[in-house]
């Protein structure tokens, strides 16, 4: 709910300043009562907002308020004008709707309805309603004028992320894209740092590795410590750059300092492999629980594997399981799987069969190769109703959400 309630006031902001996209959606919030009061009068001033802007999927919905009557008076010729509109824009679940209603309409109908549609579109799209035959004015929302969109930055990085994660709307990676760039092009690093991941993993645009390190360039110069971490990754796996550990090894180093966990995890990794640096297991161990410290997932798995084999630090199985249950607790399946197997050794826990092949199951199902055929291998030493126990308990575990398993 609090995702639909920030939602809603982005695209109020963006929706006051024109934004078709963002009026059609807060249109669409209004009509479900997502983030906003359920009001079908307002959300029919919105919908005509964006339609006015020749935005189809608006036009689309607000030729379903006037036949239904929904916010609006009925009118079906208004309606059969919207439909027509919005299948000539492209959408096609409207030609459908224009074939529908045209078999439920009289021929004078039809054609006045059609008149209308070649008058709207002559006018491109701009008063195309009778006065009264929808409220036309846009109230204003209290919280626009404080904070325009337009060369607002902290308004548009919001709506990026928004968009971007799908924060009470479905995720729209190409809408998240344009956002970041107006954002990022004002100098706002985070932006300059989204667009950059944005541009490596072709979410929202074609794939350019040359633009993330471009970007990525852009907010390293202000320090910003995701970005150092996004161009190690690009050294790291030859991305868009020769591979090159040594530089890796560098800008990990940078975000690390920063605190960023992550890059505690990979330069972890890149000294306990000795890849761009002398191996050195004690200094992978301590950044490796400095990122663990932060809660990170991988970084407690790659704790617990040290403890569980003694690299950088005296084995220790009760502090390597302590480390693998807090990583499988947030649903890391090779710790779920390593968990299963401290459980069937008695690694650092009393030894339990059946919690053993409980989390061997919960491992598997969540893609662990190695779980999958040793879950086979500890059921052949259990009884039926061992093995019916630990399914009950790997289903449980999940519906917990792998707390207290």
């Amino acid at each position: 709910m609090r995702d639909a309630i920030t939602a809603a006031k982005w695209f109020g902001l963006a929706a006051d300043q024109g934004a078709a996209r963002a009026q059609y959606m807060l249109g669409a919030m209004h009509v479900r009562g997502d983030g906003v009061p359920r009001d079908l009068k307002i959300s029919v001033k919105w919908f005509k907002a964006a339609a006015e802007q020749g935005f189809p999927l608006a036009q689309y919905n607000l030729a379903i308020a006037f036949y239904d009557g929904s916010g609006v008076a009925r009118n079906l010729e208004y309606a059969y004008m919207w439909f027509k509109l919005a299948a000539s824009s492209g959408y096609k679940p409207a030609a459908n709707n224009v074939d529908f209603l045209a078999r439920r309409m009289n021929p004078s109908q039809i054609e006045k309805a059609q008149k209308l549609a070649s008058e709207c579109i002559r006018k491109k799209y701009k008063e195309c309603l009778r006065k009264g035959a929808s409220q036309n004015r846009i109230p204003t929302i209290k919280w626009s004028r404080s904070a325009p969109v337009k060369g607002h930055v902290k308004s548009q990085k919001n709506l990026a992320g928004i968009y971007y994660n799908g924060q009470g709307i479905i995720r729209d990676p190409k809408e998240a894209f344009r956002w970041s760039r107006l954002a990022a092009q004002q100098g706002v690093a985070e932006a300059q740092y989204n667009l950059g991941v944005m541009y490596s993993n072709g979410d929202g645009v074609s794939q350019d590795y040359s633009e993330a390190l471009r970007w990525f360039g852009l907010a390293i110069q202000k320090g910003y410590a995701k970005a150092q971490l996004g161009l190690a990754t690009m050294y790291d796996y030859g991305d868009g750059t020769p591979q090159n550990g040594v530089e890796a090894f560098k800008w990990y180093s940078r975000a690390a300092e920063q605190g960023d966990m992550r890059a505690q995890n990979n330069l972890g990794a890149m000294l306990g492999l000795g890849q761009g640096v002398t191996q050195d297991y004690k200094a992978a161990v301590n950044w490796y629980r400095l990122a663990a410290d932060q809660g990170y997932a991988l970084a407690q798995y790659n704790l617990g594997w040290m403890y569980d084999q003694g690299k950088g630090v005296i084995r220790n199985y009760p502090a390597s399981a302590q480390w693998y249950r807090l990583s499988a607790e947030q649903g890391y399946a090779p710790a779920q799987a390593r968990m299963g197997e401290s459980y069937q050794k008695g690694k650092g826990v009393i030894r339990d069969q059946i919690l053993a092949l409980m989390w061997y199951r919960v491992a598997a199902k969540n893609g662990a190769n190695a779980a999958s055929k040793n879950k086979e291998f500890a059921a052949k030493s259990m009884t039926n109703s061992q093995i019916t126990e630990a399914e009950n308990l790997a289903r449980e575990c999940v519906r917990r959400n792998y707390k207290g398993c």
